[in-house]
């Protein structure tokens, strides 16, 4: 399973064009910025093996970059997240620390989904 493709796309913020109407002036700072801004949309279901992935990813792209400030884990598509990806992103967490990069996190859960993650663990925000 671990060898299923649970990324859709890698896409820094030069690519990715919202579908939000925004004022012109945080247009124009988003264009300012969009070299800084890294975007991983996830699909399908995170468990140990994919997760460990994602992690070396998110290693190796923070390594190539000195720019990169803002990751943004797009979780539109994941159907499921098991316990052991639940832990694999503290080292996540860790990652960003070390980077100072900022990870946010975009969810809009399923029911399935929500009824699993408010069963494994409390929502908190976290900033790196």
């Amino acid at each position: 399973y671990s060898r299923l493709n649970f990324i859709r796309a890698v896409l820094n913020g030069d690519q990715f064009i919202s579908n939000v109407d925004r004022h012109p002036p945080k247009q124009a700072y988003l264009a300012r910025r969009g070299g800084t801004i890294r975007i991983i949309q996830l699909q399908g279901a995170l468990f140990f093996g994919t997760a460990y992935k994602l992690v070396e990813l998110v290693t190796r792209l923070a390594g190539d970059s000195k720019d990169f400030r803002y990751l943004v884990l797009d979780f539109h598509r994941v159907e499921s997240i098991d316990s052991s990806a639940l832990h694999s992103f503290a080292r996540l967490i860790q990652i960003c620390d070390k980077g100072r990069i900022r990870l946010l996190l975009a969810v809009k859960m399923n029911r399935k989904l929500r009824r699993q993650s408010s069963s494994r663990m409390r929502t908190r925000n976290r900033t790196c």
